[in-house]
């Protein structure tokens, strides 16, 4: 029960943070954070569309190194083709800094 307080908190704070840095592009409806299974799956708008696209991630791993945080995404498929695309080229198992201001939250992920 507690598990499902943390990650729900968790997901608000997540979609909160990273929607300051897709809104030149859309933003982030929903996402849902699951701390067991380290996996992730979002709802995502982009500017100009009609109807979001829902995109999940099977494994992240939140990696500490020097009092600095990464996450990295694996796993990730889209409902959209070219997204898949996108996130393979781009997202897929690749470091993403996490910015410092997150870091009580990402240390509860531990």
């Amino acid at each position: 029960m507690l598990q499902k307080v943390k990650d729900i908190a968790l997901s608000k704070t997540a979609k909160v943070a990273i929607n300051q840095y897709l809104k030149a592009y859309g933003e982030i409806e929903e996402i849902t954070i699951d701390s067991k299974e380290k996996s992730i799956e979002v709802k995502v708008l982009l500017d100009g569309e009609y109807d979001a696209f829902v995109m999940s991630v099977d494994r992240y791993e939140i990696l500490p190194k020097d009092n600095i945080y990464f996450i990295r995404l694996n796993g990730i498929y889209s409902s959209r083709r070219w997204m898949n695309r996108v996130s393979s080229n781009y997202l897929e198992g690749r470091l993403f800094e996490i910015p410092p201001k997150y870091a009580t939250i990402v240390k509860s992920l531990l």
